[in-house]
């Protein structure tokens, strides 16, 4: 997402947990914002000015609700993912109130889109290709070790993408 997100804007701000984690999106080109540093989201939002533009958020419950709460009016929130086990809690009231949109960048959205998703496709391999777009991969398996490759994401200790090979790859 970082790397995505740098293509489009000059300032992408990435909240991690964690020396590895901060260390990997510096490397992206993100400035990294410490989760567990008290006053995190006050210290990002005063560094926005009048607010973000969009909040990419694949974390959801109560950071995803502070990270929300940094946009700007007329702001997008991004949803991707709910790391945390919930999904922000907002309702319309609250959209309306805030004056932002909200959108989901997974699910029926993407997967029902006219023309499907041959074009996103094309576009994302073409930019892998011209290394405009990189794609990290933390862990190389080898195929035999997929139970480790699982316990590695349901525990979240992925710093990019885990890659299984097969045998004689």
């Amino acid at each position: 997402m970082v790397a995505a997100a740098r293509r489009v804007t000059g300032q992408v701000i990435g909240l991690v947990t964690g020396t590895s984690n901060r260390a990997m999106v510096s490397a992206l080109g993100a400035t990294a914002v410490d989760s567990a540093t008290p006053k995190w989201a006050t210290t990002v939002r005063d560094s926005f000015g009048s607010g973000a533009t969009v909040v990419l958020d694949g974390v959801g419950g109560e950071l995803g609700a502070q990270a929300m709460s940094m946009l700007a009016v007329g702001g997008r929130l991004i949803m991707f993912g709910t790391a945390s086990g919930t999904s922000i809690p907002l309702d319309a009231d609250t959209v309306y109130r805030s004056g932002i949109t909200v959108t989901a960048a997974v699910g029926a959205r993407l997967l029902d889109r006219p023309g499907g998703l041959g074009d996103l496709e094309e576009r994302s391999l073409a930019a892998l290709i011209d290394h405009t777009l990189a794609t990290p991969i933390g862990h190389r398996l080898r195929l035999e070790e997929a139970p480790l490759a699982h316990q590695i994401l349901e525990q979240r200790r992925s710093h990019g993408k885990v890659v299984l090979i097969p045998a004689g790859g």
